[in-house]
């Protein structure tokens, strides 16, 4: 087992990270639906989010055998793309995407479905090159230098299948042509633009290429223009945008757009330190109730379901910025979704996030005292070394 094989460090052992291992096997031992294609939007709200966690792990780690699983997954994830599977849209396209037949009577390609799956796609490019991987073999001989060039193509191709539908004024539209959708030629909703943010995000780290900032920094203004401030800090806003209205957007879609506020942060575009800190009071002032009751809306009132409430980890995101995000996820998990229980890629994506921000914790493992005698009556003095493992 992948969680055996990986297990060096007795601190290991109890940390989340481990948590993270053994979650992952419960998906089919590892494979999760890595065969499946996206008809019924397995690829797009499942898979990716295993994709992702993966590629959380290893930017956390540099394990080189989690790369291995991620690069299998990412195989899996392309062979199933429709120009790989050589089926076509309602248009008679077949290009870099994952068509849909579930959510309405023709085949067609969701950017949001698009931009869930290249996305993890991209980062595991970047994170080949952030730690300094490329030349080391994957299992098939192949290196992950090679790899991560491919990937990066790949992903390029899945920004460009979705060209048609963006928009300057920093979105993406449902295509005009597709009658058949309820919402054909209308922007699509925010959260399912900046899951293409994200990308593009990625896409400019690997390439530098000044088409994909530009378009990740409009989607950012767009998004920057349509949040609120509340009087306690926090930021909201709504799923289809506009002035806000409570209770705003659900904490499961809005987890997309805060992992975009996070990343746009980090890479200097649109957003900074102060907007991080209003999204930090969403999640502490108006989402957490208590250690067992978190809102299903980002404005608050309404309680967590079944449905919604396993996702608050993906706002752990915002760890580095509010300790008490981490602390209340943290609890919530160890106290209702322990690692064995785990079976959806969106919790896997958690407890990898509850790995990649746990704090560095672990026991001493040696303690020696050496007593020394005093001529001073009843007392003692002592000399302790603890050795602490690092």
């Amino acid at each position: 087992m992948l969680a055996a094989l990986l297990l060096t460090d007795p601190c290991l052992a109890v940390s989340a990270r481990y948590g993270f291992l053994q979650a992952y096997e419960n998906g089919n031992g590892g494979d999760w639906l890595i065969d499946e294609d996206n008809e019924e939007a397995y690829l797009g709200w499942d898979q990716s989010y295993v994709m992702m966690s993966l590629a959380t792990m290893v930017e956390a780690t540099g394990d080189r055998a989690l790369l291995s699983e991620l690069a299998r997954h990412i195989d899996g994830a392309l062979a199933n793309r429709d120009d790989a599977r050589g089926v076509s849209d309602y248009r008679g396209v077949s290009t870099a995407c994952w068509r849909n037949t579930s959510y309405q009577d023709g085949a067609y390609c969701y950017v949001v479905h698009s931009g869930m799956i290249g996305f993890p796609i991209a980062e595991a490019a970047r994170i080949v090159a952030l730690h300094g991987l490329e030349d080391e073999p994957d299992s098939d001989g192949r290196t992950f230098g090679e790899k991560a060039t491919e990937w990066t193509t790949a992903a390029a191709e899945i920004v460009a299948a979705h060209d048609d539908q963006w928009r300057d004024d920093g979105y993406y539209i449902f295509r005009e042509d597709a009658s058949f959708l309820t919402y054909a030629g209308v922007d699509v909703p925010l959260n399912q633009s900046n899951a293409m943010g994200r990308l593009l995000l990625t896409m400019h780290a690997l390439t530098g290429e000044a088409a994909y900032h530009d378009k990740a920094a409009a989607l950012a203004a767009r998004l920057k223009a349509q949040m609120s401030t509340g009087s306690d800090g926090a930021l909201l806003w709504n799923y289809w945008g506009g002035t806000y209205s409570a209770n705003g957007e659900d904490i499961s879609h809005a987890a997309i757009s805060a992992d975009f506020v996070v990343r746009c942060a980090e890479h200097g575009v649109v957003f900074d330190d102060r907007d991080l800190a209003g999204l930090a009071a969403t999640f502490t002032e108006r989402i957490y109730v208590d250690d067992h009751t978190f809102s299903d809306y980002i404005g608050g009132s309404s309680t967590g379901t079944n449905t919604h409430l396993p996702q608050i980890g993906r706002w752990l995101r915002l760890s580095p910025t509010s300790a008490t995000v981490y602390a209340a996820v943290h609890d919530l998990y160890a106290d209702r979704y322990p690692a064995e229980s785990i079976g959806s890629g969106s919790m896997l994506l958690s407890q990898a996030l509850l790995g990649a921000y746990e704090p560095v914790r672990c026991a001493p493992f040696f303690y020696y005292v050496d007593w020394i005698d005093e001529d001073e009556g009843d007392g003692r003095t002592h000399i302790a070394t603890i050795f602490v493992r690092r």
